[in-house]
């Protein structure tokens, strides 16, 4: 019975160890990509079935930062004073009082306040916050990133059947959505790659 027990705790322990050493991969390469915004070579095409394929081929490294850069240009022109048309955006990032919301609740406090999406540093945070709240690990890439700050949270899935199944979306509604996401990473893809200067 000892001996049972023994070789439980040994089989146990094993486990506990490959699991450790699983952890500590993932950790390792979810730090290499918040250092250097990629969590997948620069070049290729990632699949991962109907929901979520994500190309990419860049030649130079770009980042987080660069992501950021592109998206303020994108959505203001890097005026920190913007203001959408029917007002409910605002700032450098143009911002929702929701988008604000969602990320106090993911820091666990009321962290930033709604005239903080006027000062472009702090929006600046806030849109990384959001971004980095709402991007699978998995499919953490700068396209997923930009979809999700366009799109919301379930921005960088690219599967009409899932919002029909999952938010009551049309097929139409949801092939609008998922279009609409594309083509702002599209701009954005242009502004980091120097097209909209």
């Amino acid at each position: 019975m000892n001996r049972c027990l023994l070789s439980i705790l040994v089989l146990c322990w094993a486990v506990f160890l490959g699991m450790l050493l699983c952890w500590a991969v993932l950790l390792g390469m979810y730090i290499e990509q918040q250092r250097t915004g990629k969590f997948f070579p620069d070049e290729g095409v990632v699949s991962f079935g109907d929901d979520t394929n994500v190309t990419f081929a860049y030649t130079e490294a770009l980042t987080i930062e660069d992501l950021l850069d592109a998206i303020e240009q994108v959505e203001s022109r890097g005026d920190p004073n913007a203001v959408c048309p029917d007002g409910c955006c605002i700032g450098a990032y143009q911002l929702t009082k929701d988008c604000v919301d969602d990320v106090n609740k993911s820091w666990g406090c009321e962290k930033f306040t709604y005239e903080d999406r006027l000062d472009k540093e702090i929006s600046r945070t806030i849109a990384w916050s959001y971004m980095l709240h709402y991007v699978p690990l998995a499919y953490d890439t700068l396209e997923s990133r930009a979809r999700i700050h366009n799109s919301g949270p379930d921005g960088w899935r690219n599967d009409p059947r899932w919002f029909v199944r999952n938010r009551g979306y049309t097929l139409e509604d949801a092939v609008t959505k998922i279009n609409n996401s594309i083509a702002y990473w599209e701009l954005v893809k242009s502004a980091m790659e120097g097209g909209n200067e």
